[in-house]
């Protein structure tokens, strides 16, 4: 009897340490699709940059079985690429653009916003390989900067000193002075 508990605790022991090996890193893609063309620019570069981080490249037509099968484990549809699977979060499709992380209930899988993406690969370098990752701005989603507060007083300046330079004879000084100030006032 403790013959067979000793190796049921050895079992389960190796069983825990094969569990704990990091999980691979998965992209599918098709040679035809150009959207796996821009994720493969996109990985390629977060590889060169990161070289511990270790891709699987599969060609989807050549390996559909195991496409089907990883699919099935991680209980997604098998349709479509490019398809990345990341510490078993999966991503369809691929964008330069940013957004949120965004379910895509028909393939059960996420969609592949590039930021989303570097998130979960950032993550995962982390997490499984302990590397250190300076994220600076260009890993954070791009916000457009708006410059509209700046041309509603540019115009108003700009259209006072001409006032000023047609109406100079007319116009005195302390004036002159007194309207500037009360324009950068209202701005």
């Amino acid at each position: 009897m403790k013959k067979e508990i000793w190796i049921i605790m050895l079992a389960l022991l190796f069983a825990s340490s094969v569990s704990a090996e990091p999980c691979n890193i998965y992209f599918f893609y098709s040679d035809t699709c150009p959207h796996c063309a821009h994720e493969k620019v996109f990985l390629t570069g977060f590889s060169e940059k990161y070289p511990e981080v270790e891709i699987q490249w599969i060609e989807y037509s050549q390996n559909y079985e195991m496409f089907e099968q990883l699919s099935e484990k991680l209980g997604t549809v098998p349709v479509g690429v490019p398809r990345t699977y990341i510490n078993g979060t999966a991503f369809v499709g691929y964008t330069d653009e940013y957004g949120e992380m965004e379910y895509m209930s028909a393939y059960k899988a996420y969609n592949g916003y590039r930021n989303q993406i570097e998130k979960a690969l950032i993550e995962h370098a982390i997490k499984e390989h302990n590397i250190s990752i300076n994220q600076s701005c260009e890993d954070m989603p791009e916000t457009k900067q708006s410059t509209d507060y700046f041309t509603l007083p540019l115009v108003l300046i700009l259209l006072f000193m001409l006032f000023a330079a047609l109406f100079r004879k007319k116009i005195k000084a302390r004036f002159m002075v007194g309207a500037g100030l009360a324009t950068l006032i209202v701005i």
